[in-house]
């Protein structure tokens, strides 16, 4: 198994296990190793609180500040920051 973090928090996207969006605008990464980490939603009005999506893509293999989400309507962006560690 393979964990990939540098200095900024990024985060190989093969090492994560699952992401859970929260009501208070949050984000959690959870990844292989036990490892989770937590950062601030940016654009809440595009993550999807309400698991309400179909599929969820990065653009690198490098998880930065960013995802894809895909929905019935189309695909929005999710931003969040600081990520840190918990």
């Amino acid at each position: 198994m393979s964990l990939f973090c540098n200095a900024d928090n990024h985060i190989n996207k093969k090492d994560i296990t699952t992401i859970l969006f929260t009501s208070s605008n949050k984000i959690i990464f959870n990844l292989n190793n036990g490892t989770s980490f937590r950062g601030d939603i940016l654009t809440k009005k595009t993550c999807p609180i309400k698991r309400n999506f179909h599929k969820i893509f990065f653009e690198d293999d490098v998880v930065t500040n960013s995802l894809i989400i895909f929905k019935n309507s189309g695909f929005v962006t999710c931003k969040w920051d600081n990520l840190t560690k918990i």
